[in-house]
């Protein structure tokens, strides 16, 4: 007579591994979201770093918004619209770079731009080094 089932031994251990796994992921997430929330500032100087290499150039600025060219020749504006900070474009779709931020201020020096922003707990600058490019209209 053969018997395909488990053993009452075999479901005990399997139980108890899976109790093993489940009792150490309870200790593992909470760990694994505080590593994954990176400070703000360090988000920010990664925003503007990655507008740099990307080969985006300025067009205009404004005090609340920087027009901005793809290396495409797509216009593309970096602002704040509804809380998050975002470059969007008209075709281009809208890429969110940081949520949470309120209010976005620029300051065109001539050679870069000074961008600060204003989230839920402070203000936060950085430095945005891009070509200008001549706007044609």
């Amino acid at each position: 007579m053969k018997n395909d089932g488990f053993t009452l031994l075999e479901a005990l251990i399997s139980l108890l591994i899976a109790a093993l796994v489940l009792t150490s992921l309870q200790f593992v997430v909470p760990f694994l979201k505080q590593i994954s929330d990176a400070p703000k500032a360090t988000v920010l100087q990664t925003i503007t770093h990655q507008l740099e290499t990307q080969k985006y150039t300025i067009t205009s600025a404004t005090l609340t918004s920087v027009r901005l060219k793809s290396y495409e020749g797509k216009d593309m504006y970096l602002e704040v619209k509804n809380n998050k900070l975002q470059i969007s474009g008209s075709g281009a779709g809208q890429i969110i770079l940081m949520e949470n931020v309120t209010n976005l201020a620029v300051d065109d020096r001539n050679n870069y731009l000074n961008l600060t922003i204003t989230t839920n707990k402070g203000k936060l600058s950085s430095i945005l080094h891009l070509k200008k490019t001549v706007q044609n209209e």
